[in-house]
């Protein structure tokens, strides 16, 4: 686990390292430690995904953002892939209350190109919260800077 503070918000990694699962996999998994006030982080925007040995795969489906019970807070979307790149857009805003919440990244291969993947396939999600996530006090309105925070790894599937 590594945890990056900046004020009142802790962003923290929860290593997931698993196998690919095509339905409903989780992709990755974050915890956040809020202080002072809640914040809305959002639009919880971009990760980066790359994907080796999967560069038939067109695209990823059904990404969601679920936290510790069960939850979707953000998405379905997709992920169109280019070349085994492609982009995780949310554009739903979530809603961190004081305290530690943990949410998990799920998604699915298509049915139709999981046949295409190849033997020691790996996929993996970086984010980026300096340049690609915003992060308001809901109270106060005052804006939380990111820009200490350096990309990180949310983890690997294979």
């Amino acid at each position: 686990m590594c945890a990056i503070p900046h004020g009142g918000l802790t962003i923290g990694i929860v290593a997931v390292t698993t196998n690919v699962n095509p339905s409903n996999q989780i992709w990755g998994e974050f915890f956040t430690n809020t202080t002072a006030e809640p914040i809305l982080l959002g639009p919880f925007t971009r990760f980066t995904v790359t994907a080796t040995g999967m560069n038939q795969v067109g695209a990823l489906t059904d990404f969601v953002v679920r936290d510790e019970i069960g939850s979707v807070l953000a998405g379905p979307v997709d992920v169109a892939l280019v070349n085994g790149v492609g982009t995780l857009t949310f554009t739903d805003p979530i809603y961190l209350m004081v305290g530690t919440d943990t949410f998990t990244i799920r998604g699915s291969i298509p049915s139709n190109q999981q046949s295409t993947i190849a033997n020691g396939a790996t996929l993996t999600i970086t984010a980026d919260p300096a340049s690609d996530w915003h992060a308001v006090g809901a109270l106060s309105g005052s804006t939380i800077p990111l820009n200490s925070i350096t990309p990180f790894n949310l983890g690997t599937i294979t």
